[in-house]
Parts: structure tokens; sequence; C-alpha cells
């Protein structure tokens, strides 16, 4: 069964949070509406969250193979 679970909060975020430990590890913002412009700056830190939120999940699975 799958641990992580994935939950839409806003209309364009979603929630990566562990089922086992309840928390919460990432919080992604997904790729914009394309009619709506972004700064640069917002850009930069979907970007960055993303990415972090990807090693997250990387991390979190290989660590459960290894308990497992």
């Amino acid at each position: 069964m799958e641990k992580v679970q994935r939950r839409q909060l806003e209309k364009d975020k979603v929630e990566y949070y562990c089922k086992r430990c309840k928390s919460s590890f990432a919080e992604v913002i997904l790729p914009h509406n394309p009619n709506k412009k972004l700064t640069r700056k917002q850009v930069k830190r979907i970007k960055e969250e993303n990415k972090r939120a990807k090693e997250w999940r990387r991390n979190f699975y290989s660590r459960r193979e290894v308990d497992e």
C-alpha cells in the first residue's frame, strides 16, 4: 500500500504527506495556468520547491525500501 498520500490544497497546490507519521513534507506548486502570468521570482520559487519535493520523495522511497 502506498504510504505517501497526495493531497490537493488550493487550486494549484498539492501537498505530499507521509501516512505513517502524518507529517507533510512537500508542498508542490503545480505548473500554473498559462493564462495567469507569474513573476520571475514566483517561477524561481516554484522550481525550487518542486526540486526540493522531488529530492524528498526520492529519499523517502529509498529509505522505505531499506526499512522493509
